[in-house]
């Protein structure tokens, strides 16, 4: 076995190893701009990304429920045929209704 580097300090070797191997820590100014652009984004886009990326219809359901209601207060099947489509909007709004994700606070005027 040939010994390319060696050192007591814990640290050094890792900072070696690391070296070594081509890895390059994050850096700390990158992962807070990170931060502060996800803070900024756009809720209803964020809501449309998190429903298309969920995999489970109940999912689905829940996060349309609860983000229309973190935006709009109270929400309409206009809303939810936005997100949808005109196709499934009233499937969707009666499951959640059947579910209690939602609950009818008015006429034509749902909250989750």
């Amino acid at each position: 076995m040939v010994f390319i580097f060696e050192c007591k300090d814990q640290e050094t070797a890792r900072e070696a190893l690391a070296q070594a191997a081509g890895f390059e820590p994050p850096n700390p100014k990158d992962e807070k701009a990170k931060r502060k652009k996800i803070e900024k984004a756009d809720p209803y886009s964020t809501m449309i990304y998190r429903y298309e990326h969920a995999t489970d219809l109940d999912e689905k359901m829940m996060i349309l429920a609860k983000d229309l209601t973190k935006i709009k207060g109270t929400f309409t099947i206009e809303d939810i045929e936005e997100i949808v489509g005109e196709k499934y909007a009233e499937k969707y709004v009666s499951a959640m209704l059947e579910r209690c994700y939602i609950f009818e606070v008015g006429y034509g005027r749902y909250k989750g």
